[in-house]
Order: structure tokens, then C-alpha cells, then sequence
């Protein structure tokens, strides 16, 4: 923004904002030369790292302060810019700004999360919309009126909540605000990513700021798994399982729950769910059956759980439970192949 952009955007024939501030000269994003221009820079990363493994995700930024909100960009046009996004990263997960022009539009997108800054936000000093000492800040008046207005309160089920701390949790403590009720507003909109910066933590929260992390985005404990002392290879034998999930946010990957069987230095694997997106915070149990892989040899087979990257077929996440291996499966017990 500002001095910032490059003379080549103004050469081309873009114009500034009329409202804006001379002397930083701002883009108007309104402009069909901004389209056309940042349109082609997004459809260029897109080509080049969409669905590359590093990248997590990928936020849907209009241009504006700090380059991620909305400008002063019409909806029509933010709207547009979205579709740019979508068509670009079709693999990479996409988040939306909440507050932002286009957020609302994006909304309609169950892939599509949010994110928002300045978590933690409890400033009183007075901004010129209410008397001094009773002003406006993000925790009270920005997140409830925009989560509303964006249609985003229930986005969490398919796609995840990212919140970034206004200033750092250090600068909360020296300010004396309340972490509790920081944490808890931000549980309660069911956030998978806090992002704290890079700075200390105050030694007089860690432990309590420790025990909030847990419960950010999923958390999976196996309680219960009950298989059969006995079967057959190819044969379908029952299981009972029950999961609980005490995070606040499913996971958003198509991973899948399965079964490793081994002797030896062989190792066999069948699953018992092929996607588990729809472990919502609460109890998932079940019963069902498994298939015996067909290879295993009469005798004894060690049995371990995981949770599977099906792309791969290597375990990826760890359940909230003591005990697992180097390549992440949980050894649970033995079965008897007849």
C-alpha cells in the first residue's frame, strides 16, 4: 500500500483512492487495472503452490492495511476477487478475513474458513464512539457483530477458525486484562489455530495458558475399543469404539481411522473409518466390523491404532493418550489368527 506499490501499477494506467491520504497515495481497489493485475498474481502463485504439502492454507486478502483487509473494495469487486482465489487454490485450504468485504460472500463456501486479528483486544482508552473509558475494542464490538454479519458462526463444522493476539499475551498480562475471558471467547468460536506471535508467554500463565491450548482445534482421546479375542483371515469380525473428542473444532482432513496388524516384520493394515471430519466435539461410538487382513499367518498379531493420511497411508495424528511408536501408532493389544 502507499509508497510501497510499484511504479509499474501506476505507469499501467491504476488510480488511487480519492478519499485516501495523498501522501501515501492508496490503491483504489475499485479500479479494473487492480483486478486485472492482482488477479493475475493470485492465479500465479495459485498455479505454482496450490496443494503444495508446506502450505497450510491460504488467506483471501483484498488489499488495504497490512495488505490483508478489505480496502475500500466495493463487495461486488471483493466478490470477484474471491472467485479469483477459488479457482486458483482448489487443493490449498482458503481463509477468509473476517470483516472484510468479501467475507460475507465467501461464507457460502463450506470449505472456505475465517481468521481475525487482534484477539485479546480490551483496550478502554477511548475512541471517539462513546465516552472516555467505556470505548470501542474488538473483543466486545467487532467479533460478535461481524461473526454475525458474515454468516461465519457456524463455518467451524467444515473449515477452521484462525485468531492472532492483538499485541502479544505479554502485553495483556502489563495491561492486567482477563485471560480467562480471552480464552474462553476464543474457545467458544471453536478456533483451531491461536496464533500468539512470536513472543514470551508470562511465567505466572503458562500453566494456564497450557491447559487452554490443549483445547484448541481437535483433541482425540480413545476411550473404549473392544475387538474379538479371535478370527479368521477375510473374515468380518465386530468391533465397538468410542472416541471422544474434547477439543472444540473436528479435524479438516479426510483422514481415516484404521487398524495395524503385525508379525514380525510384517505389517498389515484395514480401516475402520474412511473419514473422520465428522468427529464434533462430544462422544463419537460406534459398532461395525473389520476385515482380518488376508495375509496374516496363524499365531499371534500385535495390534496398533492410528489415524491415517490416506495419500500415504502413514499415521499422521496422535490420539491425547499415553503411549505410541515413532511412526505415531498406538500399540493397544493382540489377536489370536486362527
Amino acid at each position: 500500500i502507499g509508497p510501497d506499490t510499484p511504479a509499474w501499477y501506476w505507469s499501467s494506467g491504476g488510480r488511487p483512492r480519492a478519499d485516501g491520504d495523498p501522501q501515501r497515495r492508496e490503491i483504489d481497489h475499485n479500479d479494473p487495472h487492480y483486478l486485472a493485475h492482482f488477479g493475475a498474481f493470485i492465479r500465479a502463485f495459485g498455479k505454482r503452490y496450490d496443494g503444495h504439502p508446506v502450505l497450510e492454507s491460504f488467506d483471501i486478502a483484498y488489499g488495504g492495511p497490512c495488505g490483508e483487509t478489505g480496502g475500500n473494495t466495493r463487495p461486488a469487486v471483493a466478490r470477484k476477487l474471491v472467485d479469483l482465489y477459488r479457482a486458483a487454490f482448489r487443493r490449498t485450504r482458503l481463509i477468509s478475513m473476517l470483516g472484510t468485504a468479501g467475507c460475507s460472500y465467501a461464507s457460502r463456501f463450506p470449505e472456505i474458513g475465517w481468521r481475525a486479528d487482534c484477539l485479546g483486544d480490551m483496550r478502554t482508552d477511548g475512541r471517539g464512539y462513546v465516552p472516555e473509558n467505556k470505548n470501542w475494542n474488538h473483543m466486545f464490538d467487532c467479533y460478535p457483530k461481524e461473526v454475525y454479519e458474515c454468516g461465519v458462526a457456524d463455518t467451524w463444522k467444515t473449515a477452521p477458525v484462525t485468531l492472532e493476539t492483538c499485541w502479544t499475551v505479554g502485553y495483556w498480562k502489563k495491561m492486567n486484562w482477563d485471560l480467562d475471558f480471552i480464552m474462553q471467547q476464543a474457545l467458544k468460536y471453536h478456533a483451531s489455530v491461536f496464533m500468539p506471535k512470536s513472543s514470551y508467554i508470562p511465567e505466572e500463565w503458562r500453566e494456564k495458558f497450557d491447559a487452554y491450548d490443549r483445547r484448541f482445534g481437535y483433541r482425540f482421546v480413545l476411550r473404549q475399543l473392544t475387538l474379538p479375542l479371535e478370527a479368521r483371515p477375510g473374515e468380518k469380525a465386530p468391533y465397538w469404539i468410542w472416541v471422544e473428542n474434547i477439543g472444540v473444532a473436528p479435524i479438516y482432513r479426510p483422514y481415516r481411522l484404521a487398524l495395524r496388524f503385525r508379525q514380525g516384520d510384517r505389517s498389515f493394515l484395514s480401516v475402520l473409518r474412511k473419514d473422520i471430519r465428522d468427529w464434533m466435539p462430544g462422544d463419537f461410538a460406534r459398532s461395525g466390523r473389520f476385515t482380518l487382513p488376508t495375509g496374516l499367518r496363524r499365531g499371534e498379531a500385535q495390534v496398533a491404532i492410528g489415524i491415517l493420511d490416506p495419500k500415504i497411508d502413514e499415521a499422521k495424528v496422535l490420539f491425547a493418550m499415553d503411549g505410541w511408536t515413532a511412526d505415531r501408532w498406538h500399540p493397544l493389544t493382540s489377536i489370536d489368527v486362527r
